[in-house]
């Protein structure tokens, strides 16, 4: 699967991985309904909004020194640039933290991901 097919669930899941929570798949009659991390606490599992989350992106942005660029372009879905000292080149998405997601992910993993998370 390639990381720029990733819908906004899917990005957060990998992130999520990459930051080295174990997965849990959700299925229901055979399909995937769903994603959510284990904890060994109380709290409901789910899976953090890294794409949609000012807080929770905004330090993970800073501990891994991720710079983004605002594009003014007109090519859909490519507005924002982010680089990772580990990768040569920037990923794009059409929001900040989505470039930004899939830099780390990309960083972690390369622009091909197995379709097994």
């Amino acid at each position: 699967m390639n990381l720029y097919e990733l819908d906004d669930q899917l990005l957060n899941v990998w992130v999520a991985k990459a930051e080295g929570h174990m997965i849990a798949t959700i299925k229901q009659g055979g399909e995937i309904t769903g994603y959510s991390i284990y904890y060994y606490s109380g709290d409901t599992p789910r899976i953090p909004r890294y794409t949609t989350e000012p807080g929770i992106a905004d330090a993970l942005i800073a501990r891994e020194g991720i710079t983004t660029i605002h594009l003014r372009s007109f090519i859909p879905g490519y507005t924002y640039q982010s680089s990772h000292p580990a990768l040569k080149g920037s990923r794009g998405g059409p929001t900040e933290y989505i470039a930004a997601m899939r830099a780390y992910v990309a960083s972690r993993y390369g622009n091909e991901l197995p379709e097994e998370i």
